[in-house]
């Protein structure tokens, strides 16, 4: 059994390039199973033969695809992970017991496939909100703002859990929340000064304060909802 992608390439280098590419099932079962390594290799492996077959990468509009694509499956695979990875450290920092192993591990506890979910779903509604108007946009990126860290923090929880929750952490929140991320504006300008290296100094400090955030609001939800 196999599926069958039909690339359809209308070059700039002329007439109409078609490729198809069969995918045999079994050897994706047995990507998934290989975990996060697995699957990334997969994905490069897959991209090169597309670029091969159909010569995409001879034209400049070709290049631009690529490199779109290749940068959104990295925001979705790599850097969203990490994002969670880095609240999990910072969690862990907060009760002395972090360690540098703590912002990999999302890809290797066994819920990395769920972290990618619920951080695409919550970054394709930060979109979509933001496609009607820019404000209801920004309210639904703070609306899930904890999403990160409950997902550091317990990742075997539902989507809808997460969402639920997050919404309820930060009911009457979110402009306390805004106020705080506007008065890192200054120390993010005076880390740009210096060519970003100031940044180094700058991130640990705003994201130990968003952790903070998030246990003082986990607190009070565990009072409210007890």
């Amino acid at each position: 059994m196999s599926v069958v992608l039909e690339l359809l390439s209308n070059g700039m280098i002329g007439g109409v390039m078609r490729a198809s590419f069969h995918v045999q099932i079994g050897e994706w079962e047995q990507t998934m199973e290989g975990g996060f390594p697995a699957l990334w290799t997969w994905i490069t492996d897959y991209l090169s033969l597309v670029l091969i077959q159909t010569g995409i990468i001879r034209n400049f509009w070709g290049l631009f695809v690529f490199v779109v694509i290749a940068s959104l499956l990295a925001v979705i695979f790599i850097i969203s992970p990490l994002q969670v990875g880095k609240a999990r450290y910072y969690l862990n920092h907060a009760y002395q017991k972090a360690s540098i192993h703590d912002v990999l591990s999302v890809f290797t506890d066994g819920h990395y496939l769920h972290v990618v979910w619920v951080m695409l779903v919550r970054n394709m509604k930060i979109v979509l909100w933001c496609l009607c108007l820019v404000f209801p946009g920004i309210y639904k990126s703070y609306q899930y703002y904890m999403i990160p860290y409950l997902l550091a923090e317990n990742s075997s929880l539902s989507c809808e859990q997460i969402f639920a929750i997050s919404k309820q952490m930060t009911r009457q929140q979110k402009f306390d929340i805004f106020v705080l991320n506007l008065s890192f504006v200054g120390w993010y300008f005076l880390g740009a000064l210096l060519f970003g290296v100031g940044q180094i100094f700058v991130d640990p400090y705003c994201s130990a304060t968003d952790v903070e955030l998030y246990l003082a609001r986990r607190s009070v939800y565990g009072k409210e909802s007890s």
